[in-house]
């Protein structure tokens, strides 16, 4: 596991890469230097929003999500350099039709676009109805992040700690991993759980101490 600095136009943190990302990342890449299209699926917490503010080099006016579908035409009338729809599933506001316009109007002004899900694409392609947009939204790249990585699950955890100014614990985090969960979203916010309560008590972050906030709070 490594972790790639983006030389984008702003300055983020570092995106922890892994084996379970590793086509997502390289796709992603590509996609950014040349404008192209691309379609990324992963659970919550797998990176993908991370990944929509790296698409938009930090201009979150240029990421579509459910609660910000009716701004799309605004943001279009902009012809941005790229645009991002995140969590497409969740975006029902945004039907074939839109889609399919949109599809056609990135084309025509080189927009790059990215879509993340966490339905796959195959799901999503299931369900839509429009011919056209059905048989341009086969042809887009797509790549997932599967949920479990031992690698992620770490780097994740520990990045937290880090973030806190608290010691990681390794065997703390394998011992999660093991025992309750290896899910990315519930990892992250058992670990939130037991460095907020470790700072409140101050506690060091130890097997027996986090079991016993597991077994109590979670």
């Amino acid at each position: 596991m490594t972790q790639h600095h983006f030389s984008f136009t702003h300055d983020y943190h570092d995106f922890i890469h892994a084996s379970v990302n590793n086509l997502a990342y390289d796709l992603f890449c590509d996609a950014y230097q040349h404008d192209h299209m691309l379609f990324i699926s992963g659970v919550a917490a797998s990176g993908k929003s991370l990944l929509c503010n790296y698409w938009v080099d930090g201009n979150s006016n240029n990421i579509i999500t459910e609660a910000s579908c009716s701004n799309l035409n605004n943001i279009l009338d902009k012809k941005p350099k790229k645009i991002a729809i995140d969590n497409l599933d969740q975006c029902s506001l945004l039907s074939d039709e839109t889609l399919f316009h949109l599809y056609n109007y990135a084309k025509a002004y080189h927009i790059g676009l990215l879509f993340t899900s966490r339905k796959k694409h195959n799901e999503l392609l299931y369900h839509i109805t429009l011919p056209d947009w059905h048989t341009r939204f086969t042809d887009i790249l797509s790549a997932h992040i599967d949920d479990g990585d031992e690698d992620l699950l770490l780097a994740l955890m520990t990045r937290y700690c880090e973030n806190a100014y608290i010691m990681p614990n390794i065997a703390l985090f394998q011992y999660i991993i093991t025992h309750y969960t290896r899910q990315y979203a519930v990892a992250i916010n058992v670990i939130q759980e037991i460095i907020a309560i470790s700072l409140q008590e101050k506690q060091k972050l130890t097997i027996p101490f986090a079991k016993s906030i597991i077994e109590k709070k979670l």
